[in-house]
């Protein structure tokens, strides 16, 4: 399975062009929820956030992962997929959060 990840990630630096070596790792997968939201945007605002077009097929792929072998990935990545049809820019930085977990964890 860690190769899996490593290819979740990959795809992830590729679509994205994010380089991996600049990618933190997070200690968990899920973002701090204490705050009010990331400061960015709101999901009443309607304003699509920049991985809307790739986050199916990073997330699909993630939980596929998840459901085999990585069970503590599949809240994060569960609630994430519901708002696919509603992408923010909070969505965003949960993914990018769960993708740096991902990193870490593999």
């Amino acid at each position: 399975m860690q190769s899996f990840a490593d290819d979740c990630f990959d795809m992830f630096c590729d679509l994205t062009s994010y380089d991996e070596n600049k990618i933190k790792p997070a200690p968990t997968p899920f973002t701090d929820e204490s705050k009010e939201s990331s400061g960015v945007i709101n999901e009443a605002g309607g304003k699509v956030g920049e991985l809307s077009s790739i986050s199916a097929k990073c997330l699909m792929k993630v939980m596929y992962m998840a459901r085999l072998a990585r069970g503590d990935l599949l809240r994060a990545v569960g609630h994430l997929s519901t708002k696919i049809t509603k992408w923010t820019k909070d969505c965003d930085a949960t993914l990018l959060r769960v993708m740096r977990y991902l990193k870490s964890s593999r």
